[in-house]
């Protein structure tokens, strides 16, 4: 197979193929060239490796996705009975009446705030604050500004869709 995809050979620029997991190989261990049956050899020749594992009856499934010229992935789907298709699970949404949307409501789009500042408008811990920020800036939310006396400043990100009536916040 790598000889065919070889270039200037003319013959295959691009090649699928499927291939089974290993009997228990699911959510546990994250290693997806491990957990190829048979020969790892057949692993080898690939340029990238989508690894897919989905438990029986679970509507979830988790993909691995490793390779050379790719950025390392592993993403949720979960399966939409509208479309009956597989659609990618984001975290980014806050839950209502949450600590974390209790935060983005005292955030300003657009305008540096530190987490003293965030403690004193909420009424909050500054601790707690500083965990359920850092989650905000995994899910986009939130981005990381500048330092103001040494203290870090967050910066609430635009969206188009806060002033949509059709959206969350």
């Amino acid at each position: 197979m790598q000889n065919l995809c070889k270039p200037g050979t003319g013959l295959v620029s691009g090649l699928i193929g499927l291939d089974h997991h290993n009997k228990g190989a699911y959510f546990e261990d994250g290693n997806n060239l491990g957990n190829l049956s048979g020969s790892t050899a057949k692993a080898g020749a690939a340029d990238t490796l989508w690894n897919c594992y989905r438990k029986r009856g679970q509507n979830e499934m988790k993909v691995e996705i490793t390779g050379r010229d790719v950025d390392e992935q592993d993403l949720k789907l979960g399966f939409d009975r509208l479309t009956r298709c597989y659609q990618l699970k984001t975290e980014t949404d806050v839950r209502e009446a949450s600590v974390q949307e209790e935060i983005l409501k005292a955030m300003m789009v657009n305008k540096p705030i530190s987490v003293p500042k965030i403690a004193e408008l909420t009424g909050r811990d500054r601790a707690h604050l500083v965990r359920e920020i850092g989650e905000l800036v995994e899910k986009g939310k939130v981005i990381r500004g500048g330092r103001e006396n040494k203290e870090q400043l967050y910066v609430k990100v635009f969206s188009p869709l806060m002033f949509s009536g059709d959206a969350k916040k």
